[in-house]
């Protein structure tokens, strides 16, 4: 009982306290509200992305063990008999074949084009994916909800189709509707019947739903795949499955069995690929998570030092009339702890939010619908860690230092704060902690295992770093800007400037947390900036031209004479894709193996030469119009140490070849990894001559919409064809970079939002707790207005010392980020040091510190003298 009453009574002065000093109160929850949100909405949205991408391959792949798909995919698929030959090998209980292409409603080609995410893959229902089914055979290997209708009938070889409910939804389609799709090879829209509606689950998440399953036989014929197949999917007996050494020896079997026309994956693997290419993206939002958490945590104990410091007399008068140390102790926690609950609860709430926003914006730059939001335990566990625990422990500090001091030495002196061990210790750590962070970003080779791990801790290190070298440059830049603050507020400035020696750790501490706030806005913009650079720079200069003619289907390569022949068009070229693994590498991707008639696309395009040079494109093009040889992606050439004469080798339907590397190219384009080849090469080992798009060149005399509207005019109906003027392709390009990089500059914002909250907990906390000592400046005789300037002058002062120093660390920090982009994405990206950041930056620093010690001046100045000195 005793024990409970202590606690109380306990509870009871903190309660006191805070309520009696409620703008520090609010200040500080709100701060520790902030901290928490950023850890706890970056937690769930990584989470909800993750389990996203689980379900819908997961899911999506049904109960398959094992996929068989041709070499490459999207070209002329595998022959029809290796079905036989699957199910015949030891272990296959099940396999179902399925061929697939993408397709569009004949209502919406007006104006469609397709909807690419930020990185460069095509977006969730951008077209509609139609799969072709065997309907005796599928469901063994393929989950298939039907909510509506029924399913499809063995030997089925009418237009029906079965429908995505997502899809049906958004398309207004039911139950007996006739659907018009336009296909690979058919001039003319195709109707079909809707006999059944897919739940959104299993199956029913490919492509976010939008996805049509049609009798494999009707699909072969429409999609020209008479006697082949692009998918086999394959269920093992269930020892081998739940087996990692049985399934890896029954897919090695199978690999031999069925030859080297197809390839023999985990049904996973393409789930692995687009989370490959969604890892930069999700890692970049735990770094800055890593960030909030370390400037969240400095905020919290800059606030606590600032608070206890101030209230020594405080503390001396409770130990005059008999508390104890632990006593004291035991109420700053109490305080903390309370504070900590309130700000801790209401920055769950607001992180919660927060993540709706976030997981939205990642789906957007993935390229995929994320669905409900996932509320992981860790991220809750590790929110409240920095709530709770980080607050006590960030109030523990300053407190002991307080209660070190002796009643009498407390009640006689005004807030005696220090700082000279923190200067003492600046040369000792400061250097050393900034100097390891920078090794370890920038030379240290690490294994992937850990890398990420050692990253994030380098850069807790370096930012420590950072905020113990503040004690080294702070009086020499004070004695820098101590001219322009007199001239800028009098003699009273020169006043406030030497407050910042009277109080050194309050002063250390609102410089360091403002620097580490304005040093992270600069950082990050420039990342962002950096990247829309380079992007700009590669999309213009692969694209290239005026125009670009594509169609939601593959188009034949007579589409070319077509075009050329019109008015105004000067030179037209082909580009084709395909996706294709690589071979014999210690590493095995799935890249993008680009086909372009190396001709005509010279006319067009500048490609951007990272080796042999920028202006080596002529040779090389010759080069690859004979064959064997490509030109790669930056991306390609880190990832597989490739530079110009070494051999590529990759897994094409031919066989695997091994192609010569001629040059290396800057492309963002998909996942990175980027090998462009010959129109020639494409014919002779994928067995492919159909088109993805047309890059065309205006006539000097002519205008490029007016050229686009006579193409669409005269061939867009008959062909499918819709035409994007290469101009506004480049704007949409920087757009959804923009909208992808919104995320990363909020985490900036409410980063740089807590740092300066540091300033404004600073100026106000301090104004309140010297009010004695300014009351006595107005007693012998210094104005109201005089008083005024004096706080602003200090408040400018310390603006100026951490926006100076926050500018310095920007820099570094935007080039730091940019090793971590190229670390993680083998993207090399050229630094663009971001003019809006910085003037943003100063704005934050020299008028924040304004705004944030105004309304404390003035409503200190107005007080009266008497009662001011009457107050504690």
């Amino acid at each position: 009982m005793a024990a409970l009453r202590r606690i109380l009574v306990a509870v009871k002065l903190a309660l006191r306290s805070m309520a009696g000093h409620r703008a520090r109160t609010v200040l500080t929850a709100l701060g520790i509200s902030l901290g928490v949100a950023v850890v706890l909405g970056v937690n769930i949205s990584n989470a909800t992305l993750m389990e996203s991408f689980n379900n819908v391959f997961d899911e999506a792949g049904g109960k398959a063990d094992l996929t068989v798909q041709a070499r490459a995919r999207e070209g002329d698929g595998f022959s029809s008999n290796l079905l036989q030959e699957a199910l015949n090998t030891e272990g296959v209980i099940a396999a179902a074949p399925s061929v697939q292409s993408r397709s569009l409603i004949a209502d919406d080609l007006s104006g469609w084009q397709a909807s690419s995410s930020a990185t460069g893959t095509l977006a969730a229902g951008s077209t509609l994916i139609v799969i072709g089914i065997d309907p005796s055979l599928d469901p063994a290997v393929r989950e298939v909800e039907i909510i509506e209708g029924q399913y499809l009938e063995s030997g089925e070889d009418r237009y029906f189709l079965l429908l995505g409910e997502s899809f049906a939804e958004e398309k207004g389609y039911g139950l007996g509707d006739e659907i018009p799709l336009i296909l690979a090879g058919r001039n003319a829209p195709e109707e079909f019947k809707v006999v059944g509606i897919i739940g959104n689950s299993g199956a029913g998440l490919i492509n976010g739903g939008s996805v049509a399953f049609l009798p494999i036989g009707v699909a072969q014929d429409l999609m020209e795949r008479a006697g082949r197949y692009d998918q086999i999917d394959i269920v093992l007996a269930d020892d081998i499955a739940e087996s990692e050494e049985k399934l890896a020896q029954s897919r090695e079997s199978l690999s031999e069995i069925l030859g080297e026309q197809v390839r023999v994956i985990y049904p996973g693997a393409r789930g692995v690929e687009l989370a490959k290419r969604m890892t930069s993206y999700r890692l970049g939002l735990d770094l800055f998570s890593t960030v909030a958490m370390f400037i969240g945590g400095f905020l919290i104990y800059n606030t606590f030092a600032i608070n206890v410091s101030e209230r020594t007399r405080e503390i001396g008068l409770f130990r005059a009339i008999g508390m104890t140390k632990k006593g004291v102790l035991v109420l700053m926690l109490t305080e903390a702890g309370l504070l900590s609950l309130i700000g801790s609860g209401l920055g769950l709430l607001m992180g919660i939010g927060m993540a709706q926003g976030m997981s939205a914006t990642v789906g957007f730059a993935g390229g995929t619908k994320i669905g409900s939001l996932s509320l992981p335990l860790e991220g809750f566990l590790r929110s409240l860690f920095i709530g709770l625990v980080v607050t006590t422990v960030s109030a523990f500090w300053p407190t002991l230092q307080a209660i070190k001091i002796s009643p009498l030495e407390a009640l006689g002196v005004k807030a005696k704060v220090g700082g000279t061990a923190w200067r003492r210790q600046s040369w000792r750590f400061g250097p050393g902690l900034m100097f390891i962070g920078w090794v370890v970003f920038n030379d240290l080779p690490l294994r992937d295992s850990v890398s990420w791990n050692i990253v994030s801790i380098s850069a807790i290190l370096f930012l420590l770093g950072a905020a113990f070298s503040v004690p080294i440059v702070d009086q020499w830049l004070a004695g820098i800007i101590k001219p322009g603050i007199r001239l800028l507020f009098g003699r009273v400035g020169s006043i406030g400037t030497a407050n910042l020696s009277r109080a050194q750790s309050r002063t250390l501490l609102t410089i360091a947390t403002l620097m580490l706030g304005i040093g992270v806005n600069i950082g990050t913009i420039s990342l962002g900036d950096s990247f829309r650079y380079d992007l700009s720079r590669c999309t213009e200069a692969v694209t290239g031209g005026d125009l670009i003619v594509q169609s939601p289907t593959r188009m034949k390569s007579d589409v070319a004479q077509r075009l050329g022949a019109l008015d105004g068009v000067g030179v037209v070229s082909p580009e084709r894709m395909v996706e294709v693994w690589t071979s014999g590498a210690q590493v095995e991707d799935e890249i993008v193996y680009v086909a372009i008639d190396p001709e005509t696309r010279g006319q067009i395009s500048q490609f951007l030469f990272e080796e042999p040079s920028r202006e080596a494109q002529d040779a090389v093009f010759q080069q690859l119009s004979q064959g064997d040889t490509v030109i790669i992606s930056t991306s390609m050439a880190e990832r597989y140490n490739l530079e110009v004469g070494d051999n590529l080798v990759l897994d094409t339907p031919r066989g695997t070849t091994a192609f010569e590397v001629l040059g290396v190219v800057l492309d963002f384009n998909g996942n990175g990894l980027m090998a462009y080849g010959s129109w020639t090469d494409l014919q002779r080992y994928f067995g492919v001559n159909n088109v993805d798009r047309f890059f065309l060149s205006i006539e000097s005399d002519y205008n490029a919409e007016e050229v686009g509207l006579s193409i669409e005019n005269k061939l867009g109906d008959r062909l499918n064809l819709t035409v994007n003027v290469v101009e506004k392709l480049v704007e949409d390009v920087l757009e959804i970079t923009d909208r992808s990089f919104l995320m990363f500059d909020t985490l900036a914002l409410i980063v740089v939002s807590v740092s300066a909250m540091g300033v404004v907990n600073t100026m106000a906390i301090s104004v309140m707790e010297r009010q004695r000592e300014i009351s006595m400046l107005r007693s012998i005789g210094m104005t109201r207005s005089q008083l005024r300037k004096m706080i602003l002058a200090e408040a400018a002062a310390l603006g100026a010392i951490g926006g100076i120093l926050g500018l310095g660390l920007g820099i570094v920090l935007a080039r730091m980020f940019i090793v971590v982009v190229r670390h993680l994405t083998d993207y090399e990206l050229t630094m663009q040091l971001s003019t809006s950041a910085i003037i943003s930056s100063v704005i934050i620093a020299l008028i924040v510190s304004q705004v944030s010690a105004l309304v404390p001046a003035i409503r200190v100045s107005r007080q009266p003298i008497v009662a001011s000195m009457g107050e504690v």
